[in-house]
């Protein structure tokens, strides 16, 4: 449900601050990105479950039944939780991260300042995390609990912006490395008996988007830049040509904002690139249907 992935959101930005308090560059070998077990890891993420699962899914009720159930539905989410938990901890230490922004504002009073718009317009938002990496580059990341999966042909098309928006906002301090979603999620794993369970639920877990084809940027994530997977890798001149398109797709929405145009017009799923993406539409999560009365079968 959307409560879950609020506590999955939450418990990671929490654990994620709670490693980064010790004030070190998260490469540094004495940072507590470098240091912490498992079993540590594993028992702080337990304790933000609790914490986060009581402040969004309240009281149990007063049944034995009732209290049974949440019992079983809180340490379902915390093993979820942990295995999301360490699969971060394991990105961090994979690559040359000297610092990471969690739930970092770009606008008035941000670590970033807003995008500007002709017009004289102000985008302003929030970012789930920005690694900055060695060399001065930096990679956006998005948590999400659902299947979605980014597509750049998607985002060129108008129809998954918000990575690349959130890219734009920190392009003034840093140069992109690559843009993701960290799809939070229950693993289903299929075991013959020779399975490595931990292995198989880490890279369900993995990072899922593009990066640019830059061997200083790709070393700093983690990725070596010889290496024979080449799947989503996008050279310069691909990855500036989507930013520019990108760019002039934000300049009319913004136009047709501030000019009124706001007509019923969602996305239609057929027309997106990736099958993991087709099954949503835009009016499953809207919160103004009621407002709009826009029938999609029409």
């Amino acid at each position: 449900s959307r409560s879950f992935g609020d506590i999955y959101h939450n418990v990671l930005m929490r654990f994620g601050m709670e490693l980064s308090s010790d004030g070190l560059p998260a490469r540094d070998a004495g940072s507590r990105w470098q240091t912490a077990t498992d079993a540590e890891i594993d028992e702080i993420v337990s304790r933000l479950t609790m914490d986060e699962y009581a402040n969004l899914m309240g009281a149990a009720g007063d049944g034995e039944a009732e209290a049974a159930i949440a019992d079983y539905r809180r340490a379902r989410v915390a093993r979820t939780a942990s295995a999301a938990a360490r699969a971060l901890a394991r990105q961090i230490r994979g690559g040359r991260v000297d610092g990471i922004h969690f739930e970092s504002a770009f606008g008035r009073h941000g670590e970033f300042p807003a995008i500007s718009t002709p017009g004289g317009i102000r985008i302003e938002g929030r970012i789930d995390r920005v690694d900055v990496l060695d060399g001065g580059f930096a990679r956006i990341i998005d948590y999400k609990s659902g299947a979605q999966e980014f597509s750049a042909p998607d985002a060129a098309a108008g129809y998954q912006l918000q990575l690349m928006i959130y890219l734009q906002a920190v392009s003034e301090s840093y140069s992109p490395a690559g843009v993701f979603y960290f799809r939070i999620k229950e693993p289903r794993i299929e075991d013959d008996g020779s399975t490595d369970i931990a292995a198989e639920v880490l890279k369900n877990m993995k990072l899922d988007g593009v990066a640019v084809n830059d061997a200083r940027a790709l070393t700093a994530m983690g990725i070596n830049p010889e290496g024979k997977e080449r799947k989503g890798r996008m050279g310069q001149e691909e990855w500036d040509a989507l930013r520019e398109t990108v760019g002039a797709l934000l300049k009319d929405l913004v136009k047709n904002l501030s000019s009124g145009h706001v007509e019923a017009a969602p996305k239609a799923a057929t027309k997106l690139k990736t099958p993991a993406n087709r099954n949503q539409n835009a009016c499953d999560y809207c919160q103004y249907k009621g407002i709009c009365n826009y029938d999609p079968a029409l």
